[in-house]
């Protein structure tokens, strides 16, 4: 009864809390959201000079190997990672006072753990019947899985603490990091294993950073607590059991394909896979600055989470429209100019890969508030479906479009279309009040705008790539205006982000 009051006590100091920093809270996601934006833009003009690069030194073949590296290493250490930081995120949020001690048992549970994904690369390494390059590669992935994990508990902490500029530091120096020293490593003629050596100390050296600026904020308590550890791992359960069947879900179509055609066509997939990702920084900018105000806002009613989510994802479902279906019609060019004429063949992949991409959207915000809201077992049994569909379409897509086209990755993306959409479908079964009426007028209009912008973007599509984006965003922007996609409250909101972020620098 005791501990009943006292939780009861908890939830409304919270909810009082919430009411009376409602403006200082609003002003803070929007300076977070401003943040990552700002770095996302950043490091993805240091990927954009990684693709225009890279690729063409190693070829098609060499990214399919770090592609096929990749998938292997997520998938084994998919138990220690995002799991318990979202748990963390929720349990700082919720009280800051514990956070040394929240902090310190979960880098102490993923040190306990990490030997285990060891063992697994062994058996893989062992049944896997690699060339020795491609051996090195794998234990070289697992090495610096060790420090990359550690260090996504730091970042974890800083974004329950809502010092989102911590995190957009350390995205940079690693990307700025692996884009100049690889550019460098490959134009002086090395290859794929001195990246997958330069990928192992950047990781080290990004946790060392990290450590050092989370000093002055938390101070890590490294004492063993083993109550709290097993309190910790048992509430981590079905974090940790939705994101195993996630990273299978993400990466098994590349395991598929490195098992049943070539290097070469895993690295047609890679490239494509890669441009896709980068398109995601919208929905993840959104969440990640939200999801500690949206867990600290949840008091059991769900209707209200999903009106306050709601404007968010509106924006970002009417973003991926123009994404999608802009990126699409410039595969071609967009393909021939990052990558090369070894890559021409990823030019279909890319652009049915997009087809998924609101679906993709959709899907990210709904995670939010289902983990928001402690129901985030639902979305893994809804993980697990979509898991078994993928894995049954990718064996027999891939095996048609790769025996009929010589290219299974287009087997690969259709197989995602399908399976995004129907969790999409799950989505709204299990949310239906993240739209309503006045969202699906939105998002008519914005398919409106985006098919204006479609047909103008094809009118031009002979001038070439630059020709192509400056049409299409000039044509969107334009439309969108006049059709009021953004309210006049998300624009001021907007404005106001923009301003306070400009302010320091015209001062100086």
């Amino acid at each position: 009864m005791i501990q009943e009051v006292t939780a009861i006590q908890e939830a409304a100091e919270i909810q009082e809390a919430a009411v009376a920093q409602a403006p200082a809270g609003r002003n803070r996601v929007l300076r977070n959201v401003t943040v990552l934006a700002g770095s996302q833009v950043v490091t993805w003009g240091l990927s954009l000079l990684w693709i225009l690069v890279v690729p063409r030194h190693i070829g098609a073949g060499g990214l399919g190997i770090l592609t096929a590296a990749s998938a292997a290493v997520a998938i084994f250490a998919s138990f220690m990672a995002s799991g318990p930081r979202i748990l963390m995120v929720k349990e700082i949020a919720r009280d800051r006072a514990q956070a040394p001690r929240i902090l310190g048992s979960f880098l102490i549970i993923d040190l306990a753990i990490y030997p285990a994904t060891l063992v697994l690369m062994a058996l893989y390494v062992r049944f896997g019947h690699f060339d020795t390059q491609h051996t090195i590669i794998l234990w070289l992935a697992a090495v610096a899985l060790l420090p990359s994990l550690l260090k996504g508990l730091l970042q974890g902490a800083f974004q329950a603490v809502e010092r989102m500029e911590y995190i957009a530091a350390s995205d940079i120096f690693s990307n700025l990091g692996y884009t100049g020293l690889g550019i460098v490593i490959v134009s002086l003629g090395f290859n794929v294993l001195q990246l997958a050596w330069l990928g192992v100390g950047l990781e080290f050296v990004g946790l060392v950073m990290n450590a050092i600026w989370i000093r002055s904020l938390i101070r890590v308590r490294w004492r063993p607590d083993l109550k709290l550890i097993r309190r910790l791992l048992a509430n981590s359960l079905p974090y940790c059991a939705n994101y195993v069947v996630h990273v299978t879900y993400t990466w098994i179509d590349t395991v598929i394909l490195a098992t049943m055609t070539t290097t070469v066509v895993v690295g047609w997939y890679g490239a494509s896979s890669r441009l896709l990702s980068s398109l995601f920084f919208i929905p993840v900018i959104l969440s990640t600055a939200l999801l500690p105000r949206l867990a600290a806002a949840y008091d059991g009613n769900l209707k209200k989470l999903q009106d306050l989510t709601r404007p968010a994802l509106e924006l970002v479902m009417v973003a991926s429209l123009p994404v999608a279906v802009g990126a699409a019609l410039v595969s071609g060019h967009l393909i021939a100019v990052l990558y090369g004429p070894d890559f021409a063949r990823a030019e279909v992949v890319l652009s049915l890969l997009l087809f998924s991409l609101p679906f993709t959207y959709f899907n990210i915000l709904v995670w939010q508030v289902l983990v928001a809201s402690n129901r985030q077992l639902t979305w893994t049994k809804v993980m697990v479906g979509a898991t078994v569909v993928n894995v049954v379409a990718n064996i027999g897509l891939v095996a048609f479009f790769q025996s009929r086209f010589g290219n299974g990755a287009e087997g690969a993306a259709v197989a995602m279309i399908l399976t995004e959409a129907l969790m999409t479908g799950a989505g709204l079964v299990l949310l239906p009040r993240m739209l309503n009426l006045g969202s699906v007028k939105r998002l008519l209009r914005a398919v409106a705008a985006t098919a204006a912008m479609a047909i103008l973007v094809w009118s031009v599509r002979g001038l070439g790539l630059a020709a192509e984006l400056l049409v299409g965003c000039a044509t969107f922007g334009t439309t969108g205006l006049l059709l009021r996609l953004m309210s006049r409250e998300e624009l001021r909101d907007l404005r106001a982000a923009v301003g306070r972020r400009l302010r320091p620098k015209l001062a100086a």
